[in-house]
C-alpha cells in the first residue's frame, strides 16, 4: 500500500525530534523545575515566564529534579 503525500512532509514528520521546543514546553519545563525547587505556583508562573522571554536565565533540572520526576534515560533500563 502506497500512502499519500511526497518525501518532503514525510521528512518533516520523522525530523520532528530535532525540532526546538515551543515556548510552552519550555514553559512547563521551566516551572516544573522551579516548583521542584521551592516556588510557590505564582512565583514559579512569573519567573517561568520571563526566563522564556529571554529576560532571566533558563532554569537547569538539578538531581533532586531528576530523581522526583524520574529520569527517562534510565526509566528505559529498568525492566520488570
Amino acid at each position: 500500500m502506497r500512502l499519500a503525500g511526497d518525501e518532503e512532509f514525510y521528512g518533516q514528520l520523522s525530523d520532528d525530534e530535532s525540532t526546538p521546543d515551543s515556548k510552552f514546553d519550555s514553559f512547563m519545563r521551566c516551572y516544573d523545575i522551579l516548583c521542584s525547587k521551592g516556588f510557590s505556583e505564582q512565583a514559579a508562573t512569573e519567573t517561568a515566564i520571563a526566563m522564556v522571554e529571554g529576560k532571566e536565565p533558563m532554569a537547569q533540572p538539578s538531581v533532586r529534579f531528576a530523581k522526583i520526576n524520574g529520569d527517562p534515560s534510565s526509566d528505559q533500563n529498568v525492566s520488570n
